[in-house]
């Protein structure tokens, strides 16, 4: 009982290291079990902080250790068997979430990438139309002003004329007064019109300087997604299993999931994070 308690307490100092305990023991007399039925070493089994499994003596046998533990087998063969098909479930549970998650985080890809591909198309259309519609207004007024311009043009040449017949009549100083008034007047006209043009493509710089922001910013959002996405992708990756310290055994090209299908003189193939081990089984 002591040694055992010894190999307990020295499991307890890296329990982090471990995920189960297990007290095995072949048959034998009763007298031989009686160890088991020791109070200091039932005391730190009841206490222990990982899981403790028993296998101890026959089926018919049972002792305070079994009592105590967080789970009894009948012999350490049922043990051996309980760990295994625990391994087994466990590791057929993650093989089926990690088929889960794939398909999931694929159909969830296709579908963000549908979207984006319609948001880019409607934001094309979209733009296409907003300039359409700008230019279309521009050209309206353009046409606005090149018939009104002319029009007035004429006018005050019309104007100009009745006004040279009567400035001919009060003499020249009248006519140099008038003709200056109307250099004036044609000067800020063309002043005008020249700002209401820049006024117009500047408007319209503008507007395609926004819209290209607000598309680049879009862009960038969906981006950003599907960088998620592939980083969820890559943590479920089985390559990253490996990377954490587990390997597969392989003999004969097949993955070896039992000691009972070795045999001595086996030659194996162990595949880690950054390579393979061959090795050939002596015991």
């Amino acid at each position: 009982a002591d040694s055992i308690i010894r190999a307990l307490d020295q499991v307890f100092q890296y329990e982090n290291s471990f995920d189960v305990v297990v007290i095995i023991r072949g048959g034998g007399a009763q007298l031989d079990l009686a160890s088991f039925d020791h109070y200091e070493l039932a005391y730190h089994v009841a206490q222990f902080p990982i899981p403790v499994i028993t296998g101890i003596g026959h089926d018919k046998d049972e002792t305070i250790v079994d009592l105590v533990a967080h789970t009894k087998m009948k012999t350490p063969t049922a043990v051996a068997e309980f760990l295994i098909s625990g391994a087994e479930a466990f590791e057929q549970r993650l093989l089926e979430v990690q088929g889960y998650c794939s398909t999931l985080l694929s159909d969830r890809l296709k579908k963000e990438n549908d979207w984006l591909l319609q948001a880019v198309g409607s934001l094309k259309q979209g733009v296409r139309q907003l300039i359409r519609e700008e230019e279309h207004q521009f050209n309206e007024t353009a046409w606005r002003l090149k018939n009104s311009v002319p029009a007035f043009v004429q006018q005050q040449e019309h104007r100009f004329v009745q006004y040279s017949h009567r400035l001919q009549l009060e003499g020249l100083g009248t006519i140099r007064d008038q003709f200056h008034f109307l250099q004036k007047r044609a000067n800020d006209l063309q002043v005008r019109v020249q700002r209401l043009l820049n006024n117009r493509d500047n408007s319209i710089e503008q507007i395609r300087q926004g819209i290209r922001g607000r598309l680049t910013d879009k862009l960038k959002l969906q981006q950003n997604k599907l960088s998620v996405f592939a980083e969820k992708i890559r943590l479920f990756d089985p390559f990253q299993v490996l990377k954490r310290g587990y390997s597969l055994t392989y003999h004969e090209g097949k993955l070896v999931r039992s000691v009972q299908d070795l045999t001595k003189g086996d030659q194996l193939v162990t595949r880690l994070y950054d390579g393979t081990v061959k090795s050939k089984l002596s015991k």
